[in-house]
């Protein structure tokens, strides 16, 4: 499954972008002091975790319980993210495991796609966690900007609407729209409130990569992504996930890398899905799971933080956020550039992947 994935307000998110550009030419900036903007409004929605945990609780649900349930934002954005990742599982079958669990809190077959036993069994910890974040707005709103703000893309003034969900299969989501909607499972974020707001961060940088797409006249990457030729979206959803880990994730970004040998073996799988997609022997289901779910380790997650690691660190954080006024496949051409200049950087790409990237075709 994904790992990345009302009465109350939504969380408005107003980010104004500095405009910054890179140049390949230029030195990387060095570190410091972050001109982070002023003009962030931030609240939060909790309807989701809390009507879907209330709902939990009873004894019995009827239909019109259920329809109630539905028309939480939250709730049904859930829902239809597990249709999303597995078709023809989706509203009925919630239905049924829903009213299922709320009689019997037992959990049943369909509990892998909604996760409703996860829920129950966190139940308590999650209203802690709700307590916590509630007490901590300003902080989390300062956090989100700092963390940010070095590698935000072109966006232009931005307004983002965030959602906190319980259950469903991602970890948070944002939709192939422009709706500016994100949404964070506090369920699965791990590391409890750390965990949460680095997943909100997550997300929040992937709206900003979409704006920023959309500006630049590339729509398609922002909004159909999943309309696209199956190598470009290969390319495409690894720059959007490699780069949105490596900036919001501490570890990524400042842990030490992984083993030389194990990016070696990410990047071959790579070179190896890029060729099944290529000549159509590999559907897009089958390349998903071996990239980007944490049964497969999230190898392609991996690989697009190192080569954002190599992209900050030899052209600095403004070429970073450049990436998406691009095709994605400038982003693998950026990164073997680098690497034949610097025989330091480990993981490379085979020739026929070189040669893929680096072939002018449509939109590149």
């Amino acid at each position: 499954m994904p790992t990345r994935f009302l009465a109350t307000p939504a969380l408005a998110l107003l980010l104004v972008a500095s405009g910054a550009q890179c140049r390949a030419a230029e030195s990387p900036e060095p570190d410091g002091a972050v001109a982070v903007p002023d003009t962030l409004r931030l609240t939060f929605d909790y309807a989701g975790v809390e009507a879907l945990t209330s709902a939990l609780e009873r004894d019995s649900l009827g239909d019109t319980d259920v329809d109630a349930l539905l028309r939480v934002h939250g709730v049904r954005a859930m829902v239809d993210n597990v249709t999303r990742f597995v078709p023809g599982i989706g509203e009925p079958e919630f239905r049924r495991a829903v009213q299922s669990f709320a009689r019997t809190k037992r959990r049943s077959d369909l509990d892998r796609y909604f996760g409703l036993n996860e829920v129950w069994r966190a139940r308590r910890d999650m209203r802690a966690l709700v307590g916590r974040l509630r007490s901590k707005e300003a902080d989390i709103r300062h956090r989100l900007l700092v963390q940010l703000a070095p590698y935000q893309p072109n966006t232009g003034p931005l307004v983002a609407s965030a959602y906190f969900v319980a259950g469903g299969v991602s970890t948070g989501f944002v939709p192939d729209d422009a709706s500016g909607r994100m949404y964070a499972n506090i369920v699965r974020a791990g590391d409890g409130y750390d965990g949460v707001v680095d997943n909100l961060a997550h997300e929040a940088y992937h709206v900003m990569q979409k704006a920023a797409q959309r500006r630049a006249g590339l729509g398609a990457f922002a909004d159909s992504v999943e309309s696209l030729p199956l190598p470009d979206r290969l390319l495409a959803t690894t720059l959007a996930e490699g780069t949105a880990q490596y900036i919001t994730e501490a570890r990524g970004r400042d842990g030490r890398p992984p083993r030389a040998g194990r990016v070696r073996q990410h990047f071959a799988v790579l070179d190896t899905v890029l060729a099944g997609l290529r000549d159509g022997s590999l559907a897009w289901e089958r390349a998903y799971a071996r990239g980007f779910t944490s049964e497969e380790n999230e190898r392609f997650y991996v690989l697009g933080q190192e080569m954002t690691r190599a992209i900050e660190r030899h052209c600095g954080r403004a070429c970073v956020a450049r990436m998406f006024e691009r095709h994605p496949a400038e982003f693998f051409r950026e990164y073997v550039r680098l690497y034949r200049a610097h025989p330091d950087i480990v993981g490379r790409f085979a020739p026929a992947t070189e040669a893929f990237v680096a072939a002018p075709a449509t939109g590149r």
